[in-house]
């Protein structure tokens, strides 16, 4: 192998270090964040599944009310 090839040989091994190390600093990053936001994550969770548990609620109360009882449903709600 020519001195030209080495040189190039060790230039691509050091941007796949370089690379490499990019990668693993914003996946710990990525893993910090995801760690400090778990419980707003959970929070948010249930507050949707509340959110849909109602709303479908909402929707029951819609399919089975009748011409006669819309002004009830629009007190209800």
């Amino acid at each position: 192998m020519s001195g030209l090839e080495v040189i190039g040989v060790v230039a691509n091994i050091s941007g796949t270090i370089d690379v490499s190390s990019k990668v693993m600093r914003a996946v710990a990053d990525y893993t910090t964040a995801v760690k400090n936001h778990e419980g707003s994550i959970k929070e948010l969770q249930t507050a949707l599944q509340s959110m849909n548990t109602t709303l479908l609620h909402i929707q029951e109360l819609i399919n089975e009310a009748d011409d006669s009882s819309d002004q009830s449903l629009i007190r209800t709600l």
